[in-house]
């Protein structure tokens, strides 16, 4: 399996599955090249490829890794506001900044390494 790393030092396998030319077609999510117009097979690449996008930017400082615990924070609020909702009260959504800043007065960073 041959690798290689992105802007940000994250490796990257070398493969069909990685390359900025892949394209998905049809409601089977079915994958072929789009420069060779053949199908892509699973651990294969060739002379022609290169890294897609989203893999470049892989790791770029907006991507910081969240904690755990805040992950679950934000979910359990985001599913008590639908409770509420079901239940029948008029319940507004908390804006996202608006619980970071709570889980953080009470907590720490939401970053895993800050």
């Amino acid at each position: 399996m041959q690798t290689v790393r992105n802007p940000q030092g994250i490796p990257v396998k070398v493969c069909c599955a990685s390359c900025a030319y892949r394209q998905l077609v049809d409601t089977q999510a079915r994958r072929r090249c789009a420069i060779r117009e053949e199908k892509v097979k699973p651990n294969q690449f060739c002379s022609l490829w290169q890294i897609s996008t989203p893999l470049k930017l892989v790791g770029i400082g907006a991507g910081m890794i969240k904690r755990r615990e805040y992950l679950l924070y934000y979910t359990e609020q985001r599913v008590e506001e639908q409770r509420r909702r079901d239940a029948g009260e008029a319940v507004r959504a908390r804006k996202t900044e608006t619980i970071r800043k709570e889980f953080e007065s009470n907590n720490c960073s939401i970053y895993l390494l800050h």
